[in-house]
């Protein structure tokens, strides 16, 4: 039974990450924004106003630590690369780049520091299911 949960799983996940890559950009921030503070961690930035190369910031409650995500649609190795020029391990715990259509050389990136945390569409989806927020998209896609 578990193995065959597991194959509902995955491919509930691969219909969830086609989906995701049809969102507008403003509910894909959403989204992002929704799967996070599902986490628990606390928004301090306001969603949508972009400061500083980053679209969140965030707040782990019980540790104080600070986090970044940058969302993205289409991202390359590029991208990647100004986000990590742009935040050092001493502004933030971890950076976060999430993206649901990454260039192929995004997609196979590698050497990519400690800090930065690729966030790629397999992943989120996952997320997004683990986070209960399979009907909030389906609706969004609709």
């Amino acid at each position: 039974m578990a193995s065959r949960i597991s194959a509902e799983r995955a491919r509930l996940c691969s219909q969830l990450e086609k989906a995701i890559s049809e969102l507008h950009w403003k509910d894909y921030e959403t989204l992002v924004d929704l799967v996070f503070r599902h986490a628990g961690w606390l928004r301090v930035s306001v969603l949508g106003q972009h400061a500083k190369s980053y679209d969140l910031e965030l707040r782990e409650p019980i540790t104080d630590d600070r986090y970044v995500v940058q969302v993205k649609s289409q991202a390359t190795r590029a991208d990647l690369n100004k986000t990590i020029q742009d935040f050092s391990e001493a502004d933030y715990r971890k950076v976060f780049f999430v993206v649901h259509s990454p260039a192929a050389d995004l997609a196979n990136a590698k050497n990519i520091p400690s800090h930065v945390e690729l966030v790629a569409p397999a992943h989120l989806a996952a997320l997004t299911l683990d986070a209960g927020l399979s009907r909030w998209l389906e609706e969004k896609v609709a």
